[in-house]
C-alpha cells in the first residue's frame, strides 16, 4: 500500500511538472540580449625590473644599482616596502662562457605603481641609472569587480529597453522576466590577465614612451581598459 501511495505522488508531481512546463511555453515572450560597456584607465601598473652587472661597463655590483635605483624610487614618493617585490625565482648567478667561465649576478624586481605618469618617471629613472632591461609586466584596475556588476545591471536594463522598442507597435506590454542569463564573452580578458578578471572584455594595452631625457615631461600612454558585459533576457508579453 505504502509503494502504491509513493507511487501516485511521482506520478502526480511529474504531470504537474509537466503542466507548468507547458503553460511556459504557451505564454508569449520576446527573448532579446542586452550590452553595456565603458573604458577605465588602469590604476595598477606592474612593472618588471632587472638588474645585471653585465648591464653596466663598469661592472657596478647588483647591491650597488639596487642602492641608487631604490634611493630613486624614494625622491619621486613610491612607497618601496609596500609597492616593490624581489622575483628569487628570477634572482641567480648566470654562467656565461666569454674566455673562460664568468659569473654574472642578476636580481628581478616587480614594481606596482598606481598611474601612467609614474611609469614614466620610473622609466626615466631607470634610464638614467643605466638599467636597461624593464617592461610592463600588466595592467589592472583594482575596482574590476564592482565595475563588472555595474556594466550587468546595465545590460540588463539595456535588454528591457530593447524589448520594449521592438514591442512599441504591437501594442503589447513588456512583462517580468521569465529567463536571464550572464554571456560568457571574456576569452581575451582570460588570454591577457588570467583568472583574477573572469567575466570581464579587457582590450589589449599598449605602452608608448614619450620623450624620456632629463628635464623633460615625460609621459607613457596606456590604452584604456575596455569592461563590457552581455546578457540574454525573456520577458513575458502582456
Amino acid at each position: 500500500m505504502t509503494k502504491i501511495c509513493m507511487f501516485l505522488v511521482c506520478l502526480i508531481t511529474s504531470f504537474i511538472s509537466q503542466a507548468q512546463a507547458k503553460n511556459f511555453i504557451d505564454q508569449p515572450y520576446l527573448e532579446v540580449t542586452g550590452s553595456a560597456d565603458t573604458l577605465i584607465e588602469p590604476d595598477e601598473i606592474y612593472i618588471n625590473i632587472i638588474i645585471s652587472e653585465k648591464d653596466n661597463r663598469d661592472r657596478i655590483p647588483v647591491e650597488e644599482q639596487e642602492t641608487r635605483m631604490l634611493a630613486s624610487f624614494k625622491e619621486i614618493g613610491i612607497d618601496i616596502e609596500n609597492n616593490l617585490s624581489v622575483n628569487y625565482m628570477g634572482s641567480n648567478f648566470k654562467y656565461i662562457l666569454l674566455k673562460g667561465k664568468e659569473v654574472i649576478k642578476t636580481r628581478q624586481y616587480v614594481l606596482k605603481v598606481k598611474d601612467a605618469r609614474t611609469a614614466a618617471q620610473v622609466f626615466l629613472l631607470l634610464e638614467q641609472l643605466d638599467i636597461s632591461n624593464s617592461s610592463i609586466q600588466k595592467v589592472n584596475y583594482s575596482a574590476i569587480n564592482s565595475l563588472r556588476n555595474i556594466m550587468r545591471n546595465k545590460a540588463v536594463a539595456n535588454a528591457r529597453e530593447r524589448a520594449i522598442a521592438l514591442t512599441s507597435a504591437l501594442q503589447q506590454n513588456v512583462g517580468n522576466a521569465i529567463y536571464l542569463v550572464d554571456i560568457d564573452n571574456n576569452n581575451l580578458a582570460n588570454q591577457l590577465y588570467g583568472s583574477q578578471l573572469q567575466d570581464v572584455v579587457v582590450t589589449g594595452y599598449t605602452v608608448k614612451l614619450k620623450g624620456l631625457t632629463q628635464g623633460s615631461n615625460p609621459g607613457v600612454e596606456f590604452e584604456k581598459i575596455k569592461v563590457s558585459a552581455l546578457v540574454g533576457a525573456k520577458f513575458l508579453l502582456k
